[in-house]
């Protein structure tokens, strides 16, 4: 690993920016009017799994495969 990259160019970034969406998932169904509890813990509850999977996933896969450092 002596070539570096930026950290856009990073699989590893990227996973670490969907899981943090997902993280965010709660805000932004307020922000766009979904106010009943429960319509809100069933979207939450499913987004939450699918998209902190897909990025914790990604995040790993880009770790594992990296080449280059991010510089």
């Amino acid at each position: 690993m002596d070539d570096t990259k930026s950290a856009i160019a990073s699989t590893g970034v990227w996973g670490g920016v969907i899981a943090l969406l997902g993280a965010l998932a709660p805000l932004a169904l307020t922000a766009v009017g979904v106010k009943s509890a429960a319509d809100q813990q069933a979207v939450v509850s499913t987004s939450l799994q699918i998209i902190a999977g897909a990025g914790a996933a990604l995040a790993l896969y880009g770790r594992l495969t990296a080449t280059k450092r991010i510089g």
